[in-house]
């Protein structure tokens, strides 16, 4: 095993307890592992992150953080030019370039975490916040030194998809300007579920694999409709296809929070 810094991290190696890579060629992975890389491309983490010295890439959490979680309330979560949801990712390219879940996830435990409904209400973000820290996570715990557990972005889990998924219709989608709701991509002769429950397995038997067609929860808004309902983004996946979609945020609790750290 190895730190960062001794070798150049790659797409599929393995994110240890105690912050150590092992390859992602590795014959056998040990116990301790925490997280797949799926993301090394500094120019594919946050402004943010990067200030903080986490310029090495970006880990997917083995397990599910929880389920069955509210996003958030109906309305966008604030307007103002310091808000980091003042724009929403309604294009492919938006959808693309939303690297911003760290930030997003900050925001919102800053701004709510102290309210009794946090749970209720932000309960996508309430989870994210919890793993790692609880009774049934604590292997999990993110190392000193890291940003932490939080919810990924539409635009991290585009990177999921495309880099550790290996989903190869994504490239195509990156400057598209078309407005729309979801990317639904039919897979011919890949699987991303397959690929990237494959790699779970590897990292370990404990791991939760994805679930076909169940939801899973972004840090992303999608837009607002013409009642003023804003809707966030969730990604799922099925055997020979992969879909985005917006959902209402205060009704929608059908969907799963799966973490990723940048370090």
């Amino acid at each position: 095993m190895e730190p960062p810094g001794s070798r150049d991290v790659r797409v599929g190696d393995y994110y240890m307890s105690d912050g150590t890579i092992l390859p992602g060629d590795v014959a056998s992975v040990p116990e301790g592992c925490i997280g797949i890389v799926f993301q090394t491309d500094a120019e594919r983490i946050s402004t943010d992150e990067l200030a903080q010295g986490w310029t090495h890439g970006c880990v997917m959490a083995l397990t599910n953080a929880g389920k069955d979680s509210k996003w958030g309330k109906a309305a966008t979560e604030g307007d103002g030019e310091n808000s980091p949801f003042a724009d929403h990712a309604s294009t492919y390219k938006g959808m693309y370039q939303e690297i911003g879940g760290y930030v997003k996830t900050k925001y919102m435990v800053d701004t709510y975490a102290n309210e009794a409904t946090f749970q209720e209400v932000n309960g996508a973000f309430y989870q994210a916040s919890q793993y790692g820290k609880t009774a049934a996570t604590t292997s999990y715990k993110a190392p000193v030194g890291t940003s932490g557990w939080y919810l990924p972005s539409i635009g991290q889990w585009w990177d999921i998809f495309e880099n550790l998924g290996e989903a190869k219709g994504l490239a195509a989608l990156r400057d598209s300007g078309t407005t729309s709701s979801n990317i639904a991509i039919s897979l011919s002769g890949e699987s991303v579920l397959g690929t990237l429950n494959t790699c779970l397995k590897a990292a370990s038997s404990s791991a939760d694999e994805f679930e076909s067609s169940k939801n899973y929860w972004s840090s992303s808004e999608h837009n607002r409709n013409s009642k003023g309902l804003v809707y966030a983004h969730s990604v799922s996946l099925t055997a020979t296809s992969l879909t985005t979609t917006s959902a209402t945020k205060a009704s929608n609790s059908n969907r799963r929070v799966r973490c990723v750290l940048s370090f």
